[in-house]
């Protein structure tokens, strides 16, 4: 959980491209971080329960339907 703050803040200093924060965070897809940015801005919690990273594309459409 601490590393999706570390790669909202990476990101929010302009150090590095949302491509290169998913590489150093090991984030499997832009769309994620994006997401967690997105969360983020609006102030909601980040740190929630994920899908890992073995996640179907199931247990990714539900949790994202929860923010729909």
């Amino acid at each position: 959980m601490k590393n999706q703050i570390k790669a909202i803040k990476d990101y929010l200093s302009s150090e590095y491209s949302q491509f290169d924060i998913c590489i150093k965070y090991e984030i499997s897809s832009v769309l994620i971080l994006q997401h967690w940015i997105m969360l983020y801005n609006n102030h909601h919690n980040i740190t929630k329960s994920y899908p890992d990273k073995g996640s179907t594309l199931i247990n990714y459409i539900q949790y994202f339907s929860n923010y729909s």
